[in-house]
């Protein structure tokens, strides 16, 4: 039985690295325990079902402990002979275990995954995603905008040993977690976007653009609110705070709930990795009305909207396409829904990572 040990910061509801990566490979492969070994603060996990194969270690963010927990986690698969590689996401934890690891001779099996942009960045995690690709055995790069955007010099070091390799969506659990058909009673036209409440996923903006809509226009803001609640107090003071359902965290089955209850998707974000959310919302049969950034085109190609950061545009084709009849929409939505399931599924995704995990 081969085993996958993946290094993380932590784990939340959205965490796409849990989900679509740790849990997921629980949950398909039998033949494959999941090991994960987490360097930060013992949290509350994802109210999901932890399978039998994923075995869940906190390692702290001391040193020491990482380095322990490593060593004692291969150790004890090298005693039984069982394969392994060593799979880190993020950058944070990447660099510990990376440091952790100096002198054990692990490095040959590790696989590193550039989640973001590189120019995206801070610096400090610039510093840290370099290190993180020069120690590790191979990496990935979770979209083709993202492989362009990472440093040249990278490239030309590691050569074939990094590579871009998209993520995907989890059709499965969303076909599991919502029903294929529903009864909304409307309400208004309800526009959903999930992300973080962060700068770079541009919210703000967002709000400019409903002060400017059609009062029959809803918005919905799922994700973690910024602590000072800029954008809550933004939407108060243009007066189109109770036109913004601002959900928090909430569980994934409850998100995909609330897609599917949703009648188009909005993304106003100014850099992504790979933007699965929006993957998961067109799944769900939402249209989208997307920023104008590589990302967004590379999952969506020509079946969404895409505008400029021009609040008027954002107004203007918000209000426009809230006037769209309920059969033209039902048929975009039976579009992008096959388009998804057929070129951004998990499945496919898995195996290229399996490929990737036989080099090392």
């Amino acid at each position: 039985m081969k085993t996958i040990i993946t290094v993380l910061d932590d784990i939340s509801e959205t965490s796409m690295p849990f989900n679509e990566f740790v849990l997921y490979r629980s949950n398909h492969y039998h033949d494959e325990k999941q090991i994960l070994i987490i360097c930060g603060a013992r949290g509350n996990l994802p109210k999901v079902v932890i399978p039998e194969t994923l075995d869940i270690k906190y390692a702290g963010r001391k040193l020491s402990n990482i380095r322990k927990t490593i060593i004692e986690t291969t150790e004890e698969l090298k005693r039984l002979n069982t394969p392994y590689v060593i799979h880190m996401h993020q950058v944070q934890s990447g660099f510990l275990a990376e440091m952790a690891m100096l002198g054990t001779g692990f490095r040959k099996k590790v696989l590193f995954t550039v989640h973001s942009t590189f120019s995206g960045y801070k610096f400090h995690n610039k510093v840290l995603s370099f290190i993180n690709t020069l120690l590790a055995q191979r990496t990935t790069c979770v979209s083709n905008a993202s492989y362009q955007d990472y440093p040249e010099i990278i490239k030309q070091i590691k050569h074939d040993r990094i590579q871009a390799l998209q993520n995907g969506v989890d059709t499965e659990r969303i076909d599991k977690a919502i029903p294929v058909t529903h009864n909304r009673i409307p309400t208004g036209i309800n526009f959903i976007y999930v992300a973080r409440l962060v700068p770079i996923k541009n919210h703000k903006f967002l709000v400019d653009v409903l002060s400017r809509c059609d009062e029959k226009i809803y918005f919905t803001f799922v994700g973690a609110e910024d602590k000072e609640q800029e954008v809550r107090r933004k939407a108060k003071d243009l007066g189109v705070e109770d036109r913004i359902s601002f959900t928090g965290l909430i569980p994934r089955n409850d998100v995909f709930a609330l897609l599917q209850e949703a009648d188009y998707y909005i993304s106003s974000s100014t850099l992504e990795g790979l933007p699965v959310s929006v993957l998961e919302a067109m799944y769900c049969g939402l249209p989208c009305l997307l920023s104008d950034i590589p990302q967004h085109r590379e999952v969506a190609g020509d079946r969404a909207i895409f505008l400029p950061f021009d609040i008027e545009k954002w107004a203007t084709e918000i209000n426009r396409i809230a006037e769209l009849p309920t059969e033209e929409r039902q048929k975009i939505s039976q579009q992008i829904r096959s388009y998804v399931k057929d070129n951004f599924s998990l499945e496919a995704m898995h195996k290229k990572y399996d490929a990737v995990y036989e080099l090392l």
